[in-house]
């Protein structure tokens, strides 16, 4: 293409149609480009604008009863995100106390859709999920006036306070709160013990000769062989359990794992894996008991001395 000329009084250089392009592109992209300090100030406003975080140190009794360490952190009065210990500053002689993911995920539980705000009373026959908001004053009426009427009528045996949901172990968990009440009015019925721990208390006579035992968790390290019946400590155990376990791995401990399911803790920790199958675990126990005894591999003494007698 030929060079045009400036129509002006002087002459001016030509301008292809190459450099007016050029010329062009750069004009534009101009109002596009941040200077650092333009982009440094954008950032500065950004922070200025953003609320004000606070962390709120609190713990995790969600179905479980670890109250691991989470700290929320709040903006605005929102809970954005939830964290857990960063360290072990409190004691350097022992791991980190961090919470498993559904400590973490103690955010969605708060904010979750499903969860109810109000008091909610049934319309529909059982199962249809009908229901209706209701008031406060309403709901604490009905719920005392049909107390009432069944306590009169079969007496506080009658009254039942089953475990708390969601809040295990919790200061102010619901079943806690119940029972103090129930307790102010006649009594109630009691479970045993607690749907995660009753079986402990069944069977620890029978491991130790007495109703409970315990020593420091470094001790496990002196063990020479585990077995774990029915325990799954790597998926659901809660603390500084699985630490030492894996620390006593590495010492040269034999774990044995009886259990149907090829878990998480057999994958990781198991020297042997006895897959029984479901409801046979009692004729498993009776034929070792047989086996240690008839060929007397048990420590006689010991057993006299804890009042055992077979």
């Amino acid at each position: 293409m030929k060079n045009i000329k400036s129509q002006g009084n002087g002459e001016q250089p030509a301008i292809s149609r190459r450099h007016f392009i050029q010329a062009s592109s750069a004009l534009i992209a101009l109002p596009f480009v941040s200077s650092p300090a333009t982009a440094q100030a954008r950032a500065v406003t950004a922070t200025e604008n953003r609320p004000a975080e606070k962390v709120v140190q609190t713990c995790s009794t969600f179905d479980c009863g670890g109250k691991c360490d989470i700290r929320a952190h709040v903006s605005d009065g929102i809970v954005t995100r939830i964290s857990t210990r960063p360290d072990n500053a409190l004691d350097a002689q022992m791991p980190v106390m961090r919470a498993c993911v559904r400590g973490r995920a103690y955010r969605k539980f708060v904010y979750h859709p499903d969860r109810l705000k109000y008091p909610m009373k049934r319309v529909g026959k059982r199962g249809e999920g009908k229901f209706e908001r209701i008031s406060w004053d309403e709901a604490t009426t009905l719920i005392a006036d049909n107390l009432k009427s069944i306590t009169e009528k079969y007496g506080p045996a009658s009254r039942y306070v089953h475990v708390g949901t969601a809040v295990s172990g919790g200061t102010f968990s619901g079943d806690k709160m119940a029972r103090r009440l129930l307790n102010l009015t006649g009594g109630y019925l009691e479970s045993y013990h607690s749907v995660s721990m009753g079986n402990t208390v069944a069977a620890t006579p029978y491991t130790y000769g007495i109703a409970a035992s315990g020593s420091s968790l470094d001790t496990l390290l002196d063990t020479k062989l585990v077995i774990l019946w029915g325990h799954n400590p790597t998926e659901t155990i809660f603390g500084h359990t699985n630490y030492f376990l894996q620390k006593m791995k590495q010492n040269g401990t034999r774990f044995i794992v009886v259990d149907p399911r090829y878990s998480d803790t057999v994958s990781s920790l198991a020297d042997q894996w006895i897959p029984l199958l479901p409801t046979t675990d009692n004729a498993l126990m009776d034929a070792m008991m047989y086996v240690i005894i008839s060929e007397n591999l048990h420590d006689r003494a010991f057993y006299c001395a804890l009042r055992y007698r077979f």
